[in-house]
């Protein structure tokens, strides 16, 4: 005679799969999407890295485009030449616009809004799917670049963002464009705006309290503003632990688990 399961048994053993499985899987697929989000990320940043070089190359560097308005108006022109635009909301077209109207960003520590209604950003969407919005701001001395990060003139009086002092601007990609979640640091990112490139955010160096990893990432003493300052993490260490444990650091853990 042969033995088998009744079918009490083999419905017990069907539950308790179905258990395991819907408690593992959304786990399995959250690291999933960190994983396609950390991909998209250093793409975005090799597509920005270059069209900003090749801009600079032809242009000349950032700190000679002229002051703020200046800088922003010479971009919103030739942006073309080195970008695969789809939609262009420019620094002089009203966000108001149906075609224009602005996501609404949430800092992922509460319900706040990110405050991109304070400044204007001009917005471009791209062929490939990213959106990057940017503002021309602040000084922008020559010697403001990803290598040199003090002012060359005592008489200057630079606006500190970390240790880059005084950069040319600011740029935030959103790697999906208008698809969800909309919140920094998950699928918003953001870079500097240097004289002769961009620089990712939220580097070992900053050390300003507003700026910094630890603080502004990783919410330790976080800014009414904070987040977006984990750009340079995802690029460098190739994760987002930030989002599980709050024990990182640039010179000691890396990941959650080793």
């Amino acid at each position: 005679m042969k033995n088998g399961f009744t079918m009490a048994e083999v419905l017990i053993t069907i539950g308790i799969i179905g258990v395991v499985a819907a408690m593992t899987f959304p786990s399995i697929i959250a690291r999933y999407q960190e994983k396609v989000t950390v991909t998209q990320l250093k793409k975005a940043y090799s597509i920005l890295s270059q069209a900003f070089q090749q801009m600079i190359f032809a242009e000349g560097p950032i700190d000679n485009w002229g002051d703020t308005d200046a800088r922003a108006k010479l971009f919103d022109d030739i942006a073309p030449k080195y970008f695969s635009i789809l939609k262009s909301c420019g620094y002089d077209v009203p966000l108001s616009t149906d075609s224009c109207l602005k996501l609404k960003y949430k800092n992922r520590f509460n319900s706040t809004d990110a405050a991109f209604s304070n400044v204007p950003y001009a917005r471009y969407h791209l062929i490939d799917g990213l959106t990057f919005y940017i503002v021309m701001s602040g000084y922008c001395y020559q010697n403001i670049s990803l290598s040199k990060h003090t002012p060359d003139s005592t008489d200057k009086q630079p606006i500190y963002h970390g240790s880059y002092n005084s950069q040319c601007g600011e740029i935030y990609v959103d790697l999906n464009s208008a698809k969800g979640p909309n919140v920094l640091d998950r699928d918003l990112f953001k870079f500097y705006l240097m004289t002769d490139g961009i620089l990712p955010a939220g580097s070992s160096k900053e050390h300003i309290w507003t700026q910094t990893f630890e603080n502004q990432c990783l919410g330790k003493q976080l800014h009414v503003t904070g987040g977006a300052q984990c750009t340079a993490w995802v690029l460098y260490n190739e994760n987002m632990d930030y989002l599980h444990c709050d024990d990182l650091s640039w010179t000691g853990k890396s990941r959650c688990k080793k």
